[in-house]
């Protein structure tokens, strides 16, 4: 889908790569320990993977009853819109990313 907003195609976090969506979700350094810091204040000890393993377990943590699994995927979905607002905070307002700002703006 094409709207006429013309966007460089190099990777907002770094500007030296192309940006793509497996990378901006969890491929990327940056994306990778914003998710690792979350995961282990939820109480998760974990190797971050790619998108489709992310998303992955936290639908299966969404479909559990216990309280903490309903977190977990909240936390998730704020992620994902997080890192998405951020990149194009990044892009378009020519923001810095600070991923602890970030992390206290999701768990507060």
């Amino acid at each position: 889908l094409k709207i006429g907003i013309q966007v460089p195609a190099a990777y907002a976090f770094y500007g030296h790569s192309l940006e793509s969506f497996n990378h901006l979700f969890f491929e990327c350094s940056n994306t990778k320990k914003l998710w690792s810091i979350l995961c282990l204040w939820l109480g998760y000890k974990m190797n971050i993977e790619g998108w489709e393993v992310e998303l992955k377990w936290a639908c299966k943590k969404a479909k559990s009853r216990k309280g903490i699994n309903a977190i977990t995927s909240y936390v998730f979905a704020i992620t994902v819109a997080m890192i998405w607002r951020e990149r194009n905070r990044i892009r378009f307002d020519k923001a810095k990313y600070d991923e602890l700002q970030i992390c206290r703006e999701i768990v507060v």
